[in-house]
């Protein structure tokens, strides 16, 4: 079982987590209210860049607040880049892609809010990653017009353009996405099923 890792401010609100042993009650855990916008971490030789985090005067409360103020990061390892959008709408993708166009592209991304909410289709175009996650249920698939009018349209445009897009995986229907990287060149990712039957190389 591996042990706690101090990482933040103390929370009790993760009972499921407990269960099987990732943390106790002496566990320090980041929220929220942890970071700020464009705070950079490094870590074990992993950079993390916040690109968005809890700011209501700059989301203005508009809409969704706790989906505006939500996590979103930047993850890079030897040149290998990941980022997820929390539950973001379009004003943190706007931001990002202003202040740090240089920052947007990613060979991985994780796309926000399950595509139910809306979406920067020039964020997604700069992102230009050869793989795209959604935790999207068909039954937002089918009615999501961020998913319908926007995201679909946005990786036919990327496959037209020749860009580096490769596919977009459906957790509902590929289920777990394991992502393997050394660098930016020797990288790569599996679709399990089930994770019992996925071996992950030094992960127990």
């Amino acid at each position: 079982m591996r042990k706690p890792i101090d990482i933040g401010t103390t929370s009790e609100d993760v009972p499921s987590w407990k269960k099987i042993g990732f943390i106790n009650s002496n566990t320090i855990q980041w929220t929220d209210r942890t970071f700020k916008y464009e705070d950079n971490i490094d870590v074990e030789g992993t950079h993390f860049f916040i690109y968005n985090a809890r700011d209501p005067v700059f989301h203005k409360n508009a809409d969704a607040p706790a989906n505006e103020n939500s996590l979103a990061i930047r993850i890079e390892y030897n040149g290998f880049v990941y980022t997820a959008g929390g539950d973001e709408y379009t004003r943190s993708m706007d931001r990002f892609l202003k202040d740090h166009p240089k920052l947007v592209p990613a060979h991985v991304r994780n796309t926000a809010h399950h595509l139910w909410g809306p979406v920067s289709t020039d964020f997604l175009k700069s992102t230009n990653a050869y793989l795209y996650i959604l935790s999207t249920p068909k039954s937002i698939r089918e009615e999501s017009e961020a998913f319908i009018d926007d995201f679909v349209p946005t990786m036919e445009w990327l496959n037209r353009k020749k860009k580096r897009f490769m596919e977009y995986a459906i957790t509902a229907e590929v289920r777990n996405v394991y992502i393997h990287a050394a660098n930016d060149k020797d990288w790569g990712y599996d679709f399990y099923p089930d994770l019992k039957k996925g071996v992950i190389p030094g992960f127990p």
